[in-house]
């Protein structure tokens, strides 16, 4: 784990929510908020066929395929996408792709980290849904991104109940999912949140899986990893 890594663990677990929204809105360098802007007026400036054209040959310029990692909070995604990160042709960003664009809802804007599947109407989302969001979001990570070609790497803690929307818009697309004893994540959890209860805890564990294990079906590329045996070796 990396320095930094843990200091953002122990800024999560002691500040307060509220207290961090306002922080870190202050933290926005007025170089970044204007960086944001311009490309929010690039993307309405350009017509649907323009945007679509821009996501094909975005994609043949710099995108091997997309590797999506599926798992929820807790059962080892940033250890995964650590390991994955060593290999040369890994291409990721800092955080999760959530928290880059404004194309998706975003659980921390609407209050429901680690919660997410109490709204279901709000953050699932499966081929059905826009097509439109899945390129907006492909705009805005290209500003984050490496440029340099190779295999796109995303976590976002939402990607196992979207994962057939991801299939179906981000083409080519694969996927490793991650799983972990379950009384396991729900103890992390709690450490982590004490103010929640068991209860919803286990809820949302249930959910999530019932989801990602139905979704798992669908998809042309999938890889299970078990978060214990990334442990023992």
């Amino acid at each position: 784990m990396r320095f930094t890594d843990a200091i953002r663990g122990a800024w999560r677990r002691t500040v307060p929510t509220r207290l961090r929204r306002k922080v870190l809105y202050l933290w926005k360098s007025p170089g970044t908020e204007v960086s944001s802007y311009l490309h929010a007026l690039r993307w309405k400036a350009m017509s649907q066929q323009e945007r679509v054209r821009w996501s094909r040959e975005y994609n043949e310029r710099t995108t091997e395929f997309w590797l999506f990692i599926l798992g929820l909070h807790g059962s080892g995604t940033t250890l995964l996408k650590s390991i994955l990160e060593q290999h040369p042709a890994i291409r990721s960003m800092r955080r999760e792709g959530q928290y880059y664009t404004d194309a998706i809802p975003q659980v921390v804007t609407y209050g429901f980290v680690r919660k997410f599947t109490a709204r279901l109407d709000l953050f699932r989302l499966t081929e059905a849904d826009s097509a439109m969001a899945a390129l907006r979001a492909q705009f805005d990570w290209s500003f984050v991104y490496p440029r340099e070609k190779g295999i796109k790497l995303e976590k976002s803690s939402t990607n196992l109940i979207r994962a057939r929307w991801l299939q179906a818009h981000f083409k080519p697309s694969r996927f490793i999912t991650i799983f972990r004893d379950p009384y396991s994540v729900c103890a992390s959890t709690r450490r982590r949140y004490p103010k929640f209860s068991i209860e919803d805890i286990a809820q949302q564990c249930k959910v999530a899986h019932d989801i990602l294990l139905e979704d798992i079906q669908s998809l042309g590329s999938n890889v299970i990893v078990y978060y214990e045996d990334l442990c023992s070796h």
